[in-house]
């Protein structure tokens, strides 16, 4: 976390990263500090930090996704899977595209579509970006 606000604050990390985090992002060294010298149990403190890690995906997940977002955002219509994993664009994700179309939907910032196929009771996901 320290070394993501780091570089989000435009600096290189360095070898003092909590000396850097202090400045640039007090939350984080606060529960940096409170992990290492809290008198909590050890159950507690990992809890703490499973709660925080979470908030700080869940804030940051539309920022992160924002190249994804951006090409689904290039046409009106819904993208299937396949036509996904064949946009230029987004090969650099290759096996991981799944993944991440899955963890934007659950996130709501994309929606995923049944479209019914040739075969009863078969269909296709579609995606598109959630306005």
């Amino acid at each position: 976390m320290a070394r993501l606000a780091i570089i989000e604050n435009g600096f290189h990390p360095e070898v003092t990263v909590w000396n850097q985090v202090k400045q640039i992002d007090p939350q984080i060294y606060k529960l940096y500090i409170e992990l290492l010298e809290s008198e909590e149990s050890l159950e507690k403190r990992l809890e703490l930090l499973f709660l925080a890690s979470e908030f700080l995906i869940h804030s940051r997940a539309k920022r992160g996704a924002s190249h994804i977002l951006n090409v689904l955002s290039q046409r009106n219509d819904s993208w299937s899977f396949g036509e996904l994993m064949e946009h230029p664009e987004l090969k650099i994700y290759s096996v991981d595209l799944e993944v991440y179309l899955e963890f934007l939907v659950d996130k709501h910032l994309i929606n995923v579509e049944k479209v019914e196929t040739k075969g009863k009771g078969i269909f296709h996901r579609v995606y598109n970006v959630n306005h």
